[in-house]
């Protein structure tokens, strides 16, 4: 029984790593609010930012932590900031696709230049403190459902009643791992629900 308990309070770390998050927030979008769009175009929108905000950035932190014998956890605060300026980049090329490639909606594209806000910010905070990634990453998941939800006037109390608990399961496992405190996992949420929901209403 502990040992499931501990594999249920780790599980959410893993399968909602920062590296994911965007994916999972297209991914959603997509067949929530944008499900008759052709297939193709659903198709290269996930391929493309998996590629750009997941396994791009996932292959650098690799390489990263190879050459400085630490893991892919970084519990090392300064350890950190290299692996989050390359993924701003990609991130900033993942705005780049949406825009150019895909014609994205302007409400959709003010979610992604959030995002890109938000790691922004994530790597000059790192210099003095530790902020969550993960909780800001969930935090940029749901500012991005809402401000969408609300530019094109739907609402799924389902579905949000689901992130949030997903995000509360998330924070539990953080400080189960002791990888943040409360205040830095609380700091992160609030910051990507704001960068990626406000955007979206101007």
């Amino acid at each position: 029984m502990r040992t499931i308990s501990n594999i249920l309070l780790k599980l959410p770390s893993y399968i909602f790593h920062p590296f994911w998050m965007p994916t999972y927030a297209v991914l959603m979008l997509l067949f929530i609010c944008f499900s008759d769009l052709p297939t193709i175009f659903i198709t290269w929108t996930s391929i493309g930012t998996f590629v750009l905000t997941g396994l791009i950035p996932l292959l650098i932190s690799i390489l990263y932590v190879r050459n400085t014998s630490d893991s892919l956890e970084m519990t090392d605060r300064n350890s950190r900031i290299a692996p989050y300026i390359y993924t701003t980049i990609c991130y900033a090329f993942w705005c780049y696709f949406l825009s150019n490639a895909l014609h994205m909606p302007s409400f959709v594209m003010a979610s992604a230049i959030g995002a890109t806000i938000v790691l922004t910010l994530i790597t000059i905070i790192t210099i003095w403190w530790k902020i969550s990634a993960h909780m800001t990453c969930m935090g940029g998941l749901i500012g991005s459902i809402l401000g969408v939800c609300y530019n094109l006037n739907i609402i799924s109390v389902a579905l949000l009643i689901t992130i949030f608990f997903i995000a509360v399961w998330l924070a539990w496992s953080r400080t189960y791992m002791k990888a943040h405190t409360p205040e830095e996992l609380a700091c992160g949420f609030l910051l990507g629900i704001i960068c990626t929901y406000i955007p979206s209403l101007i």
